[in-house]
Order: structure tokens, then sequence, then C-alpha cells
């Protein structure tokens, strides 16, 4: 990437990836610790290290992330799939970590400035009331499903909207439609028949034990 141009699309992905997913390690922010310009450089991870980066498939979005240099470093080792599955768990575990930390922001104030990632296209403050009630519900939704799905690995579909809809008042019909994205091809879960049975469970796992091996954080003096 030593041309103009090269460097020109590095920083056009860079700018997209701080927008869509904040401007942090992705990874450090899923394990509680927060790695972020300016005492910690960020670079771009990528998945297909089986391409060149003229390849477009390099470039692709969802098997890109920001990282920094210790978990990019500790990524490199690993073969492809199993790259792709740990970036897309961490992406969908901080998808859960922003939307907690927007659940205090009301609907007139609108998200935080950390997670608006379509601020310059939609005015959520005068959006009409469906933009309104898709920044209150869905953060909020996003987490009890993240949730449920942690503690039993899944969940049973209609349970899971009823549940919430007596939690929150909140219309299955916009609920359905929340949980019809988080299941698509790009999201991070899926539906399954079991017993005849709908059940909501995720889409792909990281094992604990296939996570300690990344060897994410620093080691300490002397550790081998």
């Amino acid at each position: 990437m030593a041309n103009r141009s090269g460097k020109r699309f590095h920083n056009q992905q860079y700018r997209w990836l701080a927008r869509t997913d904040g401007e942090y390690c992705l990874i450090c922010k899923g394990e509680g610790q927060t790695r972020a310009p300016p005492e910690y450089r960020l670079e771009i991870d990528h998945a297909r290290t089986d391409l060149v980066d003229t390849d477009e498939a390099y470039w692709e979005p969802a098997d890109t992330a920001l990282l920094c240099s210790t978990c990019n470093l500790s990524l490199r080792r690993k073969p492809v799939e199993e790259h792709r599955r740990i970036i897309r768990y961490y992406r969908a575990r901080n998808v859960c970590v922003r939307a907690k930390e927007s659940e205090h922001v009301s609907v007139v104030k609108g998200p935080p400035v950390e997670s608006r990632t379509v601020m310059d296209i939609v005015d959520f403050m005068h959006g009409s009331v469906e933009m309104q009630a898709k920044s209150h519900y869905e953060p909020k939704f996003a987490v009890y499903v993240w949730e449920r799905l942690n503690e039993k690995g899944s969940a049973d579909e209609e349970d899971l909207l009823d549940s919430f809809t007596y939690k929150s008042r909140a219309s299955q019909v916009t609920l359905k439609r929340y949980l019809k994205s988080y299941c698509s091809t790009e999201g991070p879960c899926q539906r399954k028949k079991v017993d005849g049975e709908w059940v909501i469970t995720w889409k792909f796992s990281v094992k604990k034990a296939e996570l300690d091996k990344i060897s994410l954080k620093p080691k300490k003096e002397g550790q081998p």
C-alpha cells in the first residue's frame, strides 16, 4: 500500500471502521478494557490473510477490524476461518457493549456520539416516530438477546419475543424485524428448529479455550 491511492483507500477504510465499530481495539473492548488513540496505535486487521491487498475481497468490511498491535499480531497466526470467526464474535459482542453504553440516553437526546454510526444521514432528534422507536428499543433488545443466548446458548424465539414485549411494551412486529436482521447473512444469530419449535442461537461460537489461545493480553515479565 505504498502508493497514494492505496494509502487513501486505507485511510477511508480506517474511518469507516471507526465510525461503525468505534475507534478502539475491537477485541480489547470486548474484554472490558479500552485501547484507543492516542495512547494506542490502531491497525486494520485483515482476516483474509490468504489474499493480497490488491484483491477487493481483502478489504471486505466484515473481514476487517481495528485492533491494537498486540491483538493484530496474535490473530495473524490464525487460520482464515478461525480468524474470521473470532472477529465476528467480538463484533457481535461490541454491538451489545455499545448498546449498553447507550441505554441511559433518552429518545429525545438520541444516541451518544460514540454510537452515532449514521448521524450524518439521519437526525434522530427530529426523525420519524419509527426512527425514534428504533433508537430506543433496538439497543435494549440487542442486549436482551445477547444475555439470553450467553446464559443458555439458545432461546425459544416465541418466548424471547413475548418476554421482551412484557418488559418493554415494544411491538412484536418491530421486534421480529430486528430479530430477522440479527439472523440475516451478516448477522450473528440463526434460527433453528428444535423439537418442532423455532429457537435462536449464535451462528458461530468461539469457545473460551480458543480465546485463551489467542494470547491477547501482554505477558508479564518472566512469563513464558
